[in-house]
Parts: structure tokens; C-alpha cells; sequence
């Protein structure tokens, strides 16, 4: 596992860099504060059986930061995202598995990216399995917003708003 520490506002790794980017342009367009007024974590984590754990390790840096309901569902979704990126992406051997989380005033933004070439997002239904494909259900259940992108790497992203704590929907 590779760590960049938390940091505020926008990060010199080059190969995150362009993520800090977007994030920033969105956020000013909000008519929201500037990049000095979030928090930043990132990590690069080998695709293998520890990396959700790594990953949860990790999220342990904004215990300060975050409220407690929020910090709980943000350990559950990462967890989920971590395992489907590990045990699902066709990505190439080795290839990392990157977190990115920004908290903000407002919200938490976290970013799961692998070297996979994407999927399409299926919803549970009653003949679904029980004993798997929980993971994009549970993100869609308890975050406020998220999605999928593709284009040469797979990212699923998810929001928290930072008001109260989420619970299931």
C-alpha cells in the first residue's frame, strides 16, 4: 500500500493530480469555498485479499474530521468498493487499485478506481443471488449521490452529505 498523508487542497502526485483538478473546477462552480477548505487522502493499494483492509486502515486518519455515522458509512461502501475492484476488474496484473477521498464542509467525495474497462451497474432484484453483488446496492442504498465512469480506467464514485448521519434509504 502506497499512502499519500492527509493533505489539504491540492496534491503534487501527477498521478492524481488530474482528479484534484476536476474536483476544484466543480466545487468553485457551486459557488462553494476554495480547495483550501477541504481535506484530501489518497492511496494506491496492491489488488489483493488485504486491500479492503488497507483502505479502512487508512480512513482511520479522518477520524478527527468526520462524524461518526458518517466515518461508519463510509468504511462499509469503501470496503465494498475495494472488494469489487480486487475481485472484479479485468485490470492487468498489479495493477493498483487508487482511493481518493475529499472531505469538504458539506460532504465527503470518495473516488474507487482500477485498471478495469468499466461494467454496467445492474439493480438487485428478488431472483438476485443472496450470497454476493451486494456492494453497489449497499452504495446505492445509503450514499447521496454516486456513479460509474469509464475511459481507459473504471472509477465508481459516492457522496455523503455531512448533515446528519445517512442510514439506509
Amino acid at each position: 500500500m502506497i499512502a499519500m498523508p492527509l493533505t489539504r487542497g491540492r496534491t503534487t502526485d501527477s498521478s492524481l493530480s488530474l482528479f484534484t483538478a476536476v474536483t476544484e473546477s466543480a466545487h468553485r462552480e457551486d459557488g462553494g469555498a476554495s480547495t483550501a477548505d477541504w481535506l484530501r487522502l489518497a492511496l494506491e493499494l496492491e489488488p489483493d485479499i488485504e486491500a479492503a483492509s488497507h483502505a479502512r486502515e487508512a480512513l482511520e486518519q479522518l477520524d478527527d474530521h468526520l462524524e461518526e455515522e458518517v466515518l461508519e458509512d463510509m468504511r462499509l461502501l469503501v470496503t465494498e468498493l475495494v472488494t469489487n475492484s480486487v475481485r472484479h476488474a479485468d485490470a492487468a496484473p498489479g495493477e493498483p487499485v487508487r482511493l481518493e477521498v475529499s472531505v469538504h464542509a458539506d460532504r465527503v467525495r470518495v473516488t474507487v478506481e482500477d485498471g478495469g474497462s468499466g461494467f454496467r451497474a445492474r439493480r438487485r432484484t428478488p431472483d438476485s443471488p443472496d450470497d454476493g453483488g451486494w456492494g453497489l446496492h449497499l452504495v446505492e442504498r445509503v450514499s447521496h449521490r454516486w456513479g460509474v465512469s469509464g475511459g481507459g480506467r473504471t472509477r465508481v464514485w459516492f457522496e455523503l452529505d455531512r448533515s446528519g448521519a445517512s442510514g439506509l434509504r
